[in-house]
């Protein structure tokens, strides 16, 4: 009994260590709202740096597609309805840029939410009318939603140095981007 009782203390004390170094693995992200050039102040395993975020040129990015319902179903219309959109809950797609990046860049891959179109307005971001062309309603045609999105890129870098050292100089300590919707532009493609 001892022996288990040793066993199950021994166990929970590298539980609790594994859990200590986890706590200690520490990850520097750029703070949610800032200003390029602005230095903020962390401190890992009590020593403390200094970091600076730097942003490159903000790359546009076009993103076209057909949104799906929130079933994963085509949705065809007719004139004078109305579309509900939301910008989120569709599928998600993949998009690599290769070119024009900051040398620090070889590619940016990002994931994109198509957005759905709903069944009611509750959680709708856009309300959409198809026009109605002659002054008539025509239930003959069919329209699809056609969504064409600019989606803008923040590339940048975070430099650090040590606090605690009189001649420490700026250093490149990592990189990443935020992704954005900069336009959106609805259109109807007629199908038949």
């Amino acid at each position: 009994m001892k022996n288990k009782l040793a066993l199950m203390s021994f166990a929970i004390i590298i539980f609790i260590l594994a859990s200590i170094q986890v706590i200690y693995s520490y990850t520097v992200q750029k703070p949610a709202s800032y200003t390029n050039g602005q230095i903020f102040e962390a401190s890992i395993r009590g020593h403390r740096y200094q970091y600076k975020v730097i942003e490159f040129e903000t790359i546009i990015q076009h993103v076209d597609y057909f949104p799906n319902d929130s079933h994963g179903n085509e949705r065809f219309f007719t004139e004078g309805q109305r579309i509900m959109f939301s910008f989120t809950g569709g599928d998600i797609l993949t998009y690599s840029i290769g070119e024009n990046l900051p040398a620090l860049f070889e590619k940016i891959v990002f994931t994109y939410d198509t957005g759905k179109i709903m069944n009611n307005s509750q959680g709708s971001n856009v309300q959409i009318f198809i026009p109605i062309s002659d002054n008539t309603i025509n239930r003959d045609d069919l329209y699809k939603l056609y969504v064409e999105d600019e989606v803008a890129i923040h590339p940048y870098k975070i430099m650090r140095r040590d606090c605690e050292s009189k001649d420490s100089q700026w250093q490149f300590f990592s990189k990443g981007f935020k992704s954005e919707i900069y336009s959106s532009a609805f259109d109807f493609i007629k199908i038949q």
